[in-house]
């Protein structure tokens, strides 16, 4: 990082410092706005600003999104999906109408209704920490400190308000099917056919990439499970400590069961993602479908340099292998420390080099790529409409059923 990224990042940091002292000195936690990192980010910390947008207009956007989240949880029943779907409905026609690209407004107008936040304070904080970051992005500018962004107005043409629906859409579709049990075992058990028996996948090759996030899985399911109160009348099973109950009741043993049949659901379709399809092919595909450009070409950088890294990684661990590096264990927490801190340092260097390479060959904010053509099969096309008209009846059943 150069040394006005450097005083970016200080002053980034001290918003986010004021925002958490001032949410511990008056004792509301409704002052805590986590996007405004995000928002400093984009509009200080990163060399041109992320969004299309300008300061009056994304100072309007996130403010009209904050008090209409907090107008839903006031004003609209208690019931989730619907408020979840008025508030995308709301953050999607900000953005549309204030003719920005201006996308963390989608997470001021949906917060306060996730932690059900019906105080103006959240409104303020969201004001107040906004115009903090805007008027030190107007000062960092006015020193020559940081690029001026020359905002270009989006209009809303109908190729846009249609990807805008398919957003919502989706979003709601996922919101309806994320609490369905049934879904998710069908989903786990469905993925995991479809590697080994049509992708030809070895069996052991699956179970030994399944064991790394089954452990995570089954530590995060047994936090769960695991229940602490002062009476161990509801509890299957429990220990105690003075007048303390540890144990496991049938209510949190149901939701780590729950939690954990999910996340392997969600494993199984990344592994028959990524054992399945090129990268090549799965980036195009995503170029096509509602994902934000800047978010794919992210996820391109970060895919093509996982390898660049590891081979880094493994060059400098042979060298303190060579040199008896790791020949005990204190020696070893010392080396991996240096590997660590000397890989932290080459991934910084690295990420100038490119942002410079990319700029000297007239990046302007967009990587452009040549999409492939890609063969359309009519078989996988019906099973594709078999498979999602199957997962939406056992969601509606899975509901009507309480399951």
């Amino acid at each position: 990082m150069n040394k006005n990224q450097n005083i970016a990042m200080g002053i980034s940091l001290a918003v986010v410092a004021i925002m958490v002292g001032s949410a511990e000195i008056f004792g509301e936690k409704e002052i805590i706005f986590p996007e405004i990192t995000a928002v400093a980010m984009g509009a200080l910390i990163a060399p041109v600003q992320s969004w299309n947008t300008s300061r009056t207009r994304l100072f309007a956007a996130i403010v009209s999104a904050a008090v209409a989240g907090v107008c839903i949880v006031r004003f609209i029943p208690e019931i989730l999906i619907l408020r979840i779907a008025l508030g995308l409905l709301v953050a999607v026609s900000v953005i549309t109408l204030s003719k920005t690209s201006f996308v963390p407004a989608i997470s001021a107008c949906i917060l306060p209704i996730l932690m059900g936040t019906k105080s103006p304070v959240y409104v303020i904080s969201v004001a107040v920490m906004t115009a903090f970051i805007l008027i030190f992005q107007k000062v960092l500018e006015y020193f020559g400190l940081h690029e001026k962004y020359e905002y270009r107005p989006i209009e809303p043409s109908s190729e846009l308000l249609k990807l805008r629906a398919k957003q919502v859409i989706t979003v709601l579709v996922i919101c309806i099917w994320a609490n369905s049990f049934l879904v998710s075992v069908f989903t786990a058990l469905t993925m995991l056919f479809l590697i080994i028996f049509i992708g030809k996948t070895s069996y052991k090759n699956v179970f030994h990439l399944m064991t790394v996030p089954i452990v995570f899985i089954i530590m995060g399911a047994a936090a769960i499970a695991i229940s602490i109160g002062q009476n161990s009348s509801d509890m299957l099973f429990s220990l105690h400590f003075g007048n303390t109950y540890f144990g496991v009741s049938h209510t949190s043993l149901l939701s780590a069961v729950r939690v954990m049949i999910k996340c392997f659901g969600a494993v199984s379709c990344m592994y028959f993602l990524s054992l399945t399809t090129p990268m090549v092919d799965l980036f195009t595909l995503l170029r096509k479908s509602i994902i934000p450009n800047f978010i794919i070409e992210i996820a391109e950088l970060i895919y093509r340099y996982i390898f660049v890294l590891f081979d880094v990684s493994h060059r400098i661990h042979t060298a303190q292998d060579a040199r008896l590096g790791y020949s005990n264990l204190r020696v070893s927490y010392h080396s991996t420390a240096q590997l660590a801190s000397n890989l932290f340092i080459r991934s910084f260097n690295q990420a100038e080099k490119t942002y410079t390479a990319m700029e000297s060959r007239g990046y302007d904010g967009e990587i452009n790529v040549i999409m492939p053509k890609i063969n359309h099969s009519v078989k996988f096309n019906v099973f594709a409409v078999i498979y999602v008209v199957i997962t939406t009846a056992i969601a509606i059943f899975s509901r009507k059923a309480g399951i």
